[in-house]
């Protein structure tokens, strides 16, 4: 173990530049491999395959043409972009629309997320439940 600690020690005090450009080539194929990286995540992976919740959802996608989640992700292309008034309207307009069709349970969007914090900022009074939007 000495051996190794004294080698170590004559590479870092007499070859200090090099291990700052390896030491900067390392963290910039990290930083590359980070970017490559994607979050893809369902609830029934965590399942076991024996589990009765997870026997019942395989019966209904082979019977019924599944059950699974509808989702839909919004990319406005601007940074909070999706804070904006008018995409919060079209958002909570395609909510509505949405929960007209009985095939569907009711959507949760993130203008139910600012309606219900903004009821709670007013003492969750039934009368607000609604998004401000300037």
């Amino acid at each position: 173990m000495g051996f190794l600690l004294s080698v170590i020690d004559h590479i870092v005090h007499q070859h200090t530049r090099k291990v700052y450009i390896v030491v900067i080539i390392l963290c910039l194929i990290a930083f590359y491999g980070t970017t490559k990286l994607s979050t893809v995540g369902y609830v029934v992976d965590d399942l076991p395959k024996k589990d009765p919740i997870y026997l019942d959802m395989k019966f209904f996608e082979q019977n019924f043409k599944g059950v699974l989640p509808l989702e839909f992700s919004v990319d406005v292309k601007e940074k909070n972009g999706v804070m904006d008034a008018t995409v919060l309207q079209k958002i909570n307009r395609l909510s509505r629309m949405l929960a007209k069709y009985p095939e569907l349970s009711k959507p949760l969007t993130i203008v139910d997320g600012i309606k219900f914090s903004y009821q709670a900022l007013n003492d969750g009074e039934k009368n607000f439940i609604y998004c401000p939007v300037h």
